[in-house]
């Protein structure tokens, strides 16, 4: 993943990744066991590639002078998430007694995700809006809220 985002637009690389993501998860829930396999390659190509967008785009989007801080919000936000879904799929399993509910919603949030990361700025173009808005803000141009 590292590879790719260092040579392509990051944002344009999750994007294809959330799609991916949403076929394979979209394949288990109306094949089932049948394409385990290629389910599993797809969903699979998503682990761990997480951490890394979370880190480049924070990175790239928010500098280096708050990294830090703004990248333990972000994170502990998505191993918040990682914590709560297994434990809301298994208890929508106990519920209904299989997994399509828990499904549908993996695939909702994986299109928002992909919605969302979609209408990404480019790196610099961020910055100076940022930068922008910042000094507009010490200027009082803007309220503090």
């Amino acid at each position: 993943m590292g590879c790719l985002i260092d040579r392509f637009f990051a944002p344009r690389v999750a994007l294809i990744l959330f799609t991916v993501t949403t076929a394979g998860y979209l394949l288990l829930m109306l094949e089932g066991k049948e394409v385990a396999s290629l389910t599993a390659l797809l969903i699979g190509l998503s682990l761990g590639a997480e951490v890394d967008m979370i880190s480049f785009l924070t990175s790239r989007y928010f500098g280096m002078k708050s990294y830090g801080r703004i990248y333990a919000v972000i994170y502990s936000a998505f191993v918040v998430g990682a914590a709560i879904g297994p434990v809301l799929a298994g208890r929508l399993f106990d519920l209904q007694g299989n997994y399509q509910q828990a499904l549908w919603m993996v695939i909702s949030l994986l299109l928002a995700g992909a919605g969302a990361i979609s209408t990404l700025p480019g790196y610099v173009g961020f910055r100076k809006t940022v930068a922008a808005l910042a000094l507009r803000r010490e200027n009082g141009d803007l309220q503090s809220g």
